[in-house]
């Protein structure tokens, strides 16, 4: 059994590429791929192929604080529309080997890549590509900041959080610029999309 993560919102590609994927595992190696549809810390280690899906200006890095979960050997796709995900010069090495595909290839081109791609994973060194996030400093908050990022993922302004916490709405402001800088986010939504998905791995508190 090969199992399948597609984190898709867009039902009707998810519904493709799975049926795209049955298809060739099926041809090549005569098994039938079981599918799920959500990037978590209870998925995680027991997928085989995880696909991700990238909105236009996107910086990968951080996104998915659940991939430290992953198997070892586990091959990872980043599906792009029209333009690539924005990338830092020194992308992190657990997004290394990510397969990017353009949503707009066609079933041969994407049959070809994945399948080089799946026998590049199950052959390769899967120890070298792997990344303990748990020791990550980009993915550490010091106690000021974990509670910045708390209330903001509940919806609090830079003032709330200011008179919340009782400092100065600069210094909040400061911090939520260095984490952004530390995770190479450059808009609010990213750093929000980052924050809810590690959230859902490592819950964020004010504790």
């Amino acid at each position: 059994m090969i199992n399948i993560v597609i984190e898709e919102r867009d039902r009707y590609f998810a519904s493709g590429l799975e049926s795209a994927f049955s298809q060739l595992f099926m041809a090549k190696y005569c098994r039938a791929p079981a599918f799920f549809h959500e990037v978590n810390n209870s998925t995680m280690p027991e997928m085989d192929i995880i696909v991700l899906s990238i909105n236009t200006g996107d910086n990968v890095d951080c996104l998915w604080p659940a991939l430290a979960l992953r198997k070892t050997r586990s091959l990872i796709i980043g599906f792009y529309e029209k333009t690539m995900p924005v990338r830092v010069k020194k992308p992190l090495f657990c997004l290394s080997k990510v397969l990017w595909l353009d949503k707009r290839c066609t079933i041969n081109e994407l049959a070809l890549k994945v399948i080089q791609a799946w026998r590049e994973t199950l052959v390769g060194n899967g120890e070298v590509a792997m990344r303990d996030c748990a020791r990550c400093s980009r993915l550490k908050l010091t106690e000021q900041q974990r509670r910045i990022a708390w209330y903001m993922l509940h919806g609090f302004s830079i003032a709330e959080i200011a008179a919340e916490m009782k400092i100065n709405s600069k210094t909040v402001s400061v911090h939520k610029y260095f984490m952004m800088d530390k995770l190479s986010l450059h808009s609010n939504q990213q750093f929000l999309a980052f924050l809810h998905r590690k959230n859902r791995i490592s819950t964020i508190s004010l504790e």
